[in-house]
């Protein structure tokens, strides 16, 4: 196995930290302040800002890994964070159905 998907299996911890960091902002600062006024949009903002910190993440760590990759490779990596994180989710719901995992996304 490449050291690229060792060390990309690595870095889908430190999303899954940043991630844990972004939804504990969302439910402690402005949840509280935005239900009340504009129903779940604290969810949207939440989402948004997931994005761009995972972007910046994930830009950081290309340009900073010394493995040779491949398009081939990143998408392969892609995918297997996609499939971490569905398996993350599906266990933290503790049996919950997919249909309710996916209805939440």
């Amino acid at each position: 196995m490449k050291v690229f998907y060792l060390k990309s299996i690595l870095f889908w911890f430190v999303l899954l930290i940043l991630a844990l960091i972004n939804a504990t902002i969302r439910e402690l600062v402005y949840k509280p302040i935005l239900e009340p006024h504009i129903g779940i949009w604290a969810h949207q903002i939440s989402s948004l800002t997931a994005i761009i910190i995972f972007f910046v993440a994930i830009y950081f760590f290309l340009k900073r890994i010394s493995d040779k990759y491949s398009k081939k490779d990143v998408l392969a990596v892609g995918t297997m964070w996609f499939v971490l994180t569905i398996i993350f989710e599906k266990i933290e719901c503790f049996g919950n159905s997919t249909n309710l995992l996916f209805l939440e996304w």
